[in-house]
């Protein structure tokens, strides 16, 4: 790419962010502001490019408040008539959006000003089709951690198996920028009914495609504390995870090695969960392979 004086010339890109919307008013206004921020900051190094906003209200009976803010960007807004699940919102989106690149933020998540174009530079730079950002994580009490502060952290990230046989490293989409010709056809055809994993599907068919993954290690995203109860959270993954399976074994260019080990780890960890110690012990053995990884990269973690 042609570079004059640290400025990236003639290039008009256009980045898409669709935002799923449900009884989320009293995220708008930051919403916006986040967007707005992003926007010039863009424009100082991609002259030409533009953002999009694509609102999607899954909440029909609730109406969008205006933001009160001055909006430099471009934004529409997508109403469901009915309650469809956040994979369905965000696919409507996608069906709207002109971007070369699309970035799927939640209602309330926090970008720093200089997320999209940090972001902009790094996928171009590495000629790369996904761009994965480093994010804050924010704790109960209020305060943060990075969700990647070690090596290990970030060898993960481009570690399919890992995905398949752990879980998802990824927190949120809103970390990552994608290029919106990359999206597999088959992520918007089959849609899931328990929230939650939609995103690992995602990422899934990407890694089945081969395309190229790439880490900004720049703490960009920033995921607040929702509440949510750990155990109860963990299970609706898993459920949702196990969606997946019915999803992939209908996709030809999937591996059907990958799916027997998404399938055999969503299982065993929701046994888990609820099992008594005898069974626990009985799954175990059962599955000592799957431990033997589980405790392999649990010590790489503590060790590098």
């Amino acid at each position: 790419m042609k570079q004059y004086r640290g400025k990236f010339v003639n290039q008009d890109y256009i980045i898409s962010v669709i935002t799923p919307f449900y009884r989320g008013n009293k995220y708008i206004e930051q919403l916006f502001c986040v967007i707005n921020k992003n926007y010039q900051k863009l424009r100082e190094t991609f002259s030409n490019a533009k953002i999009e906003l694509i609102i999607v209200n899954d909440s029909p009976e609730v109406e969008i408040e205006q933001p009160t803010t001055k909006v430099e960007f471009e934004y529409k807004v997508i109403k469901h008539k009915k309650n469809s699940g956040i994979h369905q919102a965000r696919v409507t989106g996608l069906s709207y959006c002109t971007g070369d690149y699309v970035l799927f933020l939640d209602q309330d998540d926090v970008l720093k000003d200089n997320a999209i174009v940090s972001q902009m530079r790094t996928i171009i730079k590495n000629k790369a089709d996904l761009v994965i950002c480093n994010a804050y994580m924010e704790k109960a009490d209020g305060s943060f951690y990075a969700l990647y502060s070690k090596k290990t952290d970030f060898n993960r990230i481009n570690d399919k198996q890992f995905y398949l046989k752990s879980h998802n490293v990824i927190k949120s989409p809103g970390q990552c920028l994608i290029k919106t010709s990359c999206i597999p056809e088959e992520w918007t055809q089959y849609i899931m009914r328990t929230n939650g994993s939609d995103d690992l599907f995602l990422w899934i068919l990407l890694f089945e495609k081969s395309y190229q993954f790439v880490i900004n290690d720049e703490i960009l995203y920033t995921h607040k504390y929702t509440g949510e109860n750990l155990s109860e959270s963990e299970v609706k993954m898993g459920t949702s995870s196990l969606e997946i399976v019915d999803f992939l074994e209908q996709i030809d260019y999937v591996r059907k090695s990958d799916i027997k080990n998404l399938k055999k780890s969503r299982q065993f960890r929701l046994e888990l969960s609820h099992s008594s110690l005898d069974k626990k012990i009985k799954l175990i053995l059962k599955n000592f392979d799957l431990m033997c990884y589980l405790i392999i990269n649990k010590l790489k973690y503590i060790l590098f």
